[in-house]
């Protein structure tokens, strides 16, 4: 998408290659997987084993998702494109990690030391 904000850039040997000045989406990537790194490393301890990843395809998608808005990536259906598509994919993909993993049950660790007194008994 075309831009005339003082940080738009031009990509000549872009994947879609374009000489106007059009939103550096590469920075807007960077910045949303910043914050999207200190909500995950927030979040580490609180959540079951499994679920941050269920959590980080959430976040990455909805990142990957709003990006595309201002992307000169072609729409293939309904208006948006692939990587559309892909990430809500990924959403449902990651609400399902996290489904699986909030409703399973957490596996008992028997130590050798425990597992050995009890044969010996």
């Amino acid at each position: 998408m075309l831009t005339d904000m003082p940080w738009g850039k031009a990509y000549p040997n872009g994947a879609v290659p374009t000489l106007d000045h059009v939103h550096p989406t590469p920075i807007y990537e960077m910045l949303q997987m910043v914050c999207i790194f200190g909500i995950l490393w927030s979040l580490r301890d609180r959540l079951k084993s499994g679920m941050l990843f269920g959590v980080y395809l959430i976040l990455m998608a909805i990142a990957r998702f709003s990006v595309e808005f201002v992307r000169r990536t072609p729409e293939v259906l309904l208006g948006l494109t692939v990587h559309q598509w892909v990430s809500m994919g990924l959403v449902l993909v990651g609400v399902y990690v996290i489904y699986h993993r909030y409703t399973a049950e957490e596996a008992v660790v028997v130590s050798k030391s425990d597992a050995i007194l009890e044969s010996e008994s």
